[in-house]
């Protein structure tokens, strides 16, 4: 004879285990999904990131750029006169200065000496007005002429100091 009770109740249970097997295969499937949406998100983030350094590197492109022109002209007006003048420590001035908020400090020690070593020339310059001909006159000549030396071969040294600023291939290898 059959044990009524007992089929019925291992048939419940039969019927509940199997319900909680399904549930947790749909959950296992929801699961899955949820992780392959995750890493489709994070591969999109990951372009977004690499777009966005992109963007800021492009962004800092012509600030960068005006710096280097502004040096640049500077520069030009002593190889134009021969001498530092006043424009020119103005123009070197007002060129470079947001510097340490576009470059490392390496370059802005550089533009820092193309400065210093400007201002000597000019004062040097002015000097020159009141000394009459002899040997400190001869000197002061002499070290006009080695800082105007110094000074008057910074283009081509620019261009190499500027150029990982202005490298636009670079930023965009870097960003992507």
């Amino acid at each position: 004879m059959t044990d009524w009770p007992t089929v019925s109740l291992t048939g419940v249970l039969v019927l509940i285990t199997g319900y909680y097997a399904w549930q947790n295969k749909r959950m296992a499937d929801q699961n899955t999904r949820m992780v392959e949406e995750l890493r489709l998100q994070r591969a999109e983030m990951r372009q977004q990131l690499a777009e966005m350094r992109r963007q800021t590197q492009l962004g800092f492109y012509r600030p960068r750029l005006a710096v280097l022109r502004g040096v640049r002209r500077a520069l030009g007006y002593v190889f134009r006169d021969g001498n530092v003048s006043g424009e020119v420590l103005s123009d070197l001035l007002r060129a470079t200065s947001e510097k340490e908020f576009l470059f490392s400090s390496d370059l802005c020690e550089y533009l820092d000496e193309i400065y210093r070593k400007s201002v000597k020339a000019y004062t040097l310059h002015k000097q020159l007005e009141d000394v009459p001909v002899g040997d400190r006159r001869t000197r002061l000549v002499n070290q006009e002429s080695e800082l105007l030396g110094w000074i008057l071969e910074q283009p081509a040294v620019l261009r190499e100091k500027f150029k990982p600023y202005l490298s636009v291939e670079a930023a965009q290898a870097e960003g992507g």
